[in-house]
């Protein structure tokens, strides 16, 4: 399995791929860190890190990046006809999938870590106490594994269909759209519960219990250390890291086990 792993993350290093997500992990949360400082957070570099990863890189940029990583893998020994190599060495299509998911989601953890640090960068460039430091990096390191998890439906996906490049990418990217798309449903959702009464405030909307919502729920409290980044009337919102990471684990193993038998339908 370490063999494996690293023979693929050894494929990336030529990848023009990998440096361009590198790029968008250090670029993106600069001018998003900028822009909020100008309005809509206090400036504490809590609240940049929960605007960045549980609100604009999050739901919108890791869906992609971890689809487009997973479907250059997983493509690539039928594109350039390698699987027959492999079975001949051999090698298990299980663990070639595990060894694939891990290279998602040490790439997925990466560039969220990627995207704190270069928060806090320019947080401390501005004067700003860059603190706590700690649970957010902790809670970055969470949320790309947490995100990096809602992308294996739509590797499983392209894994189905079995199309091109193109047709792959796209799915990726609408896949992105759509996490994003549903957290500003949810974050909708509660905050017209929250400016109600108390007896109106419900975790009854589905859209509450989408995947990208539920992250946004989970963030706040994880890196806060006890302190809110919402206000005490949103706490009802909260949730705990256990139920998260359990249906993480779920999904990894539901779509890990059919990654596995649809890869055995490939032709060498």
């Amino acid at each position: 399995m370490r063999r494996l792993l690293w023979c693929e993350l050894y494929k990336l290093r030529r990848t023009p791929f990998v440096v361009l997500v590198a790029l968008a992990a250090c670029l993106f949360p600069v001018p998003a860190t900028l822009l909020s400082m100008q309005g809509g957070t206090d400036g504490s570099f809590q609240s940049l890190s929960f605007l960045l990863l549980a609100m604009l890189a999050g739901p919108l940029l890791l869906p992609v990046v971890g689809g487009c990583l997973g479907v250059l893998l997983f493509q690539r020994e039928r594109d350039w006809e390698t699987l027959k190599n492999l079975y001949t060495v051999p090698v298990r299509w299980s663990g070639l999938v595990a060894a694939k998911l891990c290279v998602v989601y040490l790439s997925c953890i990466l560039f969220s870590v990627i995207s704190l640090l270069a928060v806090a960068a320019t947080t401390a460039l501005t004067g700003t106490p860059v603190t706590p430091f700690g649970s957010c990096l902790a809670a970055a390191a969470l949320t790309g594994f947490f995100y990096a998890s809602i992308t294996l439906p739509v590797i499983l996906l392209v894994l189905w269909l079995d199309r091109g490049p193109l047709v792959s990418v796209l799915l990726c990217v609408l896949w992105g759209v759509a996490q994003s798309i549903q957290m500003f449903g949810g974050l909708y959702v509660m905050s017209a519960s929250a400016a109600g009464s108390a007896e109106t405030v419900s975790l009854s909307s589905p859209i509450l219990w989408t995947f990208p919502v539920l992250v946004f729920r989970w963030f706040p409290g994880f890196a806060a250390t006890g302190q809110l980044v919402l206000p005490q009337k949103e706490a009802l919102f909260y949730l705990d890291t256990l139920p998260l990471l359990a249906l993480c684990l779920l999904l990894m193993a539901v779509c890990g086990a059919l990654m596995v038998r649809f890869g055995r339908r490939q032709e060498v």
